[in-house]
């Protein structure tokens, strides 16, 4: 009995094992926005959250403002349209969720593109 109960905890930590998680995040600032990626990967599947926050002045004004952004790294590169909540933020939980693809490394510098009431500005995101 000791000992089936001996193999099963040797096969259960053997599976929990293989299951390798790990979480980086990116950060980077320009002279009007603030951006953080999150990118969570397991084996096979990485999910990406994104935050971009407008610093500029008179935040409140910026609520409700709509923001084109693009982001690029070595996997390819996406993009969209989003409107600021709050004191000018925009967030995107899962904006990214891929199977089998490329994954971002700790050695990846992101680059994301704000377009805004026509400005443009680009912030480089680095790993934390």
């Amino acid at each position: 009995m000791m000992q089936r109960n001996f193999l099963l905890l040797v096969i259960v930590v053997f599976i929990l094992s293989g299951c390798q998680s790990k979480t980086l995040t990116f950060e980077g600032e320009s002279e009007n926005w603030a951006a953080k990626i999150t990118a969570m990967q397991d084996d096979n599947r990485e999910i990406q959250d994104f935050v971009l926050v407008y610093q500029g002045e008179e935040k409140e004004s910026v609520a409700g403002m709509e923001v084109n952004y693009k982001i690029e790294d070595h996997t390819g590169s996406s993009g969209g349209r989003g409107t600021l909540k709050g004191p000018g933020v925009l967030q995107i939980k899962g904006y990214s969720n891929c199977s089998g693809c490329a994954f971002v490394y700790e050695g990846t510098e992101i680059k994301i593109t704000v377009e805004w009431e026509d400005k443009t500005e680009t912030i480089l995101l680095k790993a934390q």
